[in-house]
């Protein structure tokens, strides 16, 4: 009994002594891989290797690690965590969706079957080819970028549709043919009405001018001449020219207004050009004659037209 109580002694002695020997050196080792594994993610992370960049934060995140390199690597997991791209790969027949095709990326088999799921991958270039019993494979190529999240990618195993049949017409029948109506060159004519309506802008805006200015001439005779005991014939020959005046001013602006609108909104018509070597019809002369008189004492306008 005394024998194996100091067997066991002797035991856990050299067990502590083991320890106290080799536990710095396994310390130590852990730190360097920590250390490896913290740089080596940033290495791989910029290469744009992302899944194996995590595989190495996740490394350099163990408890066993010094707390300055877990702190950095606990970050940066949550940051990659969204930028690695998914997508979500799917199979189309004439039937529907089908979830019995396989998916390659090379020779590399990335879905068994397929469950609507999404499969974290690296971003960059890729050549999915799904493989569907009794289908011919269908190569879908697609550009991962960084940030991809669930993207679609989708195999379309549907037969393309058939053309339609032609149509087959009756003996004897003539297809409509399209007939062109030649309506001219369009152009918008100024209307002879807008001139006429110019002519009598003109004519009041001279009438009224004129009148104007008599009433003007006979106020400032009466202020130097009878003032303030004008009669009153003095007093209506004033008027009566400032009436003309006001009369001709709005006579001549409405004339104006509307023969402006009516050029504005004169409508498009179409001519047709004469073909060469026959004769065009005369066409009918317009003219436009107007004129003011003044006299003494008195002012007039006339206006005529030959159409």
């Amino acid at each position: 009994m005394r024998y194996r109580t100091l067997a066991g002694f002797l035991s856990f002695l050299v067990t502590c002594l083991l320890l106290a020997v080799f536990a710095p050196a396994a310390r130590a080792a852990t730190a360097q891989q920590c250390l490896a594994a913290h740089e080596q993610s940033q290495v791989l992370r910029m290469g744009t290797e992302l899944l194996e960049a995590r595989e190495q934060m996740r490394r350099c995140a163990d408890e066993d690690c010094p707390s300055v390199i877990r702190k950095d690597c606990l970050r940066w997991l949550e940051e990659i965590a969204t930028q690695i791209p998914t997508v979500v790969l799917e199979a189309v027949d004439e039937e529907g969706a089908e979830s019995d095709a396989k998916v390659y990326v090379g020779d590399k088999l990335i879905a068994e079957r397929l469950t609507g799921a999404a499969t974290e991958l690296d971003p960059g270039p890729y050549e999915f080819r799904f493989e569907l019993p009794g289908k011919e494979p269908k190569t879908v190529k697609v550009l991962l970028k960084q940030g991809d999240q669930n993207r679609s990618v989708t195999a379309d195993f549907r037969p393309p549709p058939k053309n339609p049949p032609p149509v087959v017409f009756p003996p004897g029948y003539t297809a409509p043919q399209k007939v062109y109506v030649d309506r001219g060159t369009p152009t918008r004519p100024v209307p002879l009405v807008t001139y006429v309506l110019g002519g009598v802008a003109l004519a009041s805006a001279g009438a009224a001018t004129y009148f104007g200015v008599t009433a003007i001439n006979k106020k400032n005779d009466a202020v130097d001449d009878c003032a303030p005991i004008c009669s009153d014939s003095v007093k209506d020959e004033v008027d009566k020219d400032a009436l003309y005046s006001d009369v001709g001013t709005g006579v001549a602006v409405a004339s104006a207004l509307t023969a402006t609108i009516i050029y504005i909104i004169r409508p498009t018509v179409y001519v047709k050009e004469e073909k060469p070597g026959k004769k065009a019809a005369p066409k009918k002369k317009s003219s436009l004659d107007w004129s003011v008189a003044v006299a003494p004492g008195a002012a007039s306008a006339a206006l005529g037209a030959r159409f």
